[in-house]
């Protein structure tokens, strides 16, 4: 799911089971090797076997091409490879994940994130068909209602739901979903309005009732879908493009929803829903490196708030951060996660991760950070440093425009913030950075719409403050831009 997880965020801070975590072992002392498996739009961290390893990447790549041919006419690569952090051992994948998930996605501050076990069954398999039409779709549709980014989440779903391999179709009911649940049917302008705000527990009649939408639209008016798809590529409104698509059900037209209603719940006694078979090809150009020790540690200690409380949890999380440390006393995730666990002085850390690891972008980002606010100069050489080592990095992109445009300077903010959106259009940071940029250069089209697009995409277990500040800033474009007189 797109931002309230169907399995969960990363920062989930969930209850659990009070057992202490399985001890680990790198390899650095003894335990297996992990691997980087870089595929054309995938990056697996993995302790799987390098044969395992690979046959995960490719597997990875097909489900991703057939989800985004089952969604969009033509193929669509997202320019960001996602990160996809496989665990060999079941045990030790739910070690760090939410109770009772099958796989779980992030979109994390540099990267999207997948982590899941290394054996794929049905379940894996379908959250993957569904974050990574997500994921696709970011990329797409610039602007994405709620009921729509779900609907084509979930009918991507079959293109994964086997057991044993990939038996990819699309136009069946996924597993889980009640179409025959219609006499309780959510009516449609409840689904059309669907903004978030959803009480705990109540999803799973959105879902159902987007499915089905999404279902009858790509079966019975594929042009008028198409020309929807088309506008919200384009940035329209979202309402907007949809009284233009289907003026038949212009909601501003009394009883015209109320055909819809009865429109879809004749398509859910008589649909057509066998699965049509979705053929598509993947030879994905696959390397493997290996895996530093305390890069894995710094891994796992990422992953760890995922997990749920465990038993000796705090000792345990500092024994892995100085075993990490250990082995590189210059690792800026680790010197990060050291500062912010004593509360010590940052920027001593981040001067030694500098020194130790000066090709590592992320030692800049830390240093530009851990920086007092009068070192203008020496933040903004460390963020172009950090941006020259990974032009790939929407976060370390945005914080270079953000640190101009409160410079002053944003003429020359513009490009890096314009380059973060393309990058990380589903950030709500990055978009918010932009259209603060574009305001100030008086593009108030452009800064309304990205403004617009922050609340879009910001999760629904977001940071309500979080929330509150894109709001402001969103009404205060607003007012910036209100024409003389109105």
């Amino acid at each position: 799911m797109r931002r309230a997880a169907l399995i969960a965020i990363l920062a989930a801070g969930l209850a659990g089971c009070a057992t202490s975590r399985s001890s680990f072992r790198c390899e650095a002392r003894g335990g297996r090797g992990w691997l980087a498996v870089y595929s054309d739009q995938f990056v697996v961290v993995t302790d799987l076997d390098e044969e395992d390893a690979r046959a995960l990447a490719a597997e990875l790549d097909l489900i991703r091409i057939a989800v985004a041919s089952s969604l969009f006419q033509r193929r669509h690569d997202p320019p960001v490879r996602a990160t996809v952090i496989a665990f060999r051992s079941t045990a030790d994948y739910q070690a760090f994940a939410p109770a009772g998930s099958a796989a779980y996605y992030s979109r994390g501050t540099t990267d999207p994130k997948i982590v899941l076990p290394g054996s794929l069954g049905i379940e894996q398999r379908r959250v993957l068909a569904h974050e990574l039409a997500h994921h696709v779709s970011s990329y797409v549709l610039l602007r994405e209602p709620r009921w729509f980014s779900e609907g084509l989440a979930t009918w991507a779903e079959t293109v994964g739901t086997t057991s044993t391999g990939i038996r990819m179709v699309t136009g069946a009911i996924p597993p889980g979903r009640r179409v025959l649940a219609r006499p309780q049917r959510m009516p449609a302008r409840q689904l059309l309005a669907w903004d978030g705000t959803v009480p705990p527990g109540g999803l799973g009649p959105y879902y159902d009732a987007a499915w089905l939408l999404v279902h009858y639209l790509v079966n019975e008016h594929p042009e008028p879908l198409r020309a929807f798809e088309g506008r919200l590529a384009g940035a329209e409104d979202p309402d907007d493009a949809f009284r233009a698509a289907f003026p038949q059900w212009n909601p501003d037209v009394p009883g015209a929803l109320d055909r819809l209603d009865g429109e879809l719940d004749l398509w859910a006694r008589n649909g057509r829903f066998d699965g049509k078979p979705l053929q598509v090809d993947s030879s994905p150009s696959i390397s493997v490196q290996p895996v530093e020790p305390a890069e894995v540690h710094a891994i796992r200690l990422l992953l760890w708030a995922g997990g749920a409380s465990r038993e000796g949890d705090d000792a345990a999380l500092r024994a892995e951060l100085d075993e990490g440390l250990a082995e590189d006393p210059y690792h800026p995730l680790l010197l990060r996660q050291l500062a912010r666990r004593d509360g010590r002085d940052p920027l001593p850390m981040a001067r030694l991760a500098v020194e130790g690891r000066p090709g590592d972008p992320r030692a800049w980002s830390f240093l530009a950070e851990s920086l007092p606010p009068d070192a203008v100069a020496d933040r903004e050489a460390a963020l172009r440093r950090a941006t020259e080592l990974a032009p790939s990095n929407a976060i370390a992109l945005s914080a270079l425009a953000e640190m101009l445009l409160q410079a002053g300077r944003s003429g020359e903010a513009l490009p890096p913030a314009r380059k973060a959106v393309q990058l990380g259009p589903f950030s709500p940071g990055v978009l918010d950075t932009y259209a603060a940029v574009a305001a100030d250069l008086g593009n108030c089209p452009q800064a309304q719409l990205a403004s617009r697009r922050a609340l879009d995409v910001f999760p629904d277990e977001g940071d309500p403050a979080q929330r509150a500040r894109l709001e402001t800033r969103m009404a205060a474009i607003r007012e910036r831009c209100r024409p003389e007189g109105k």
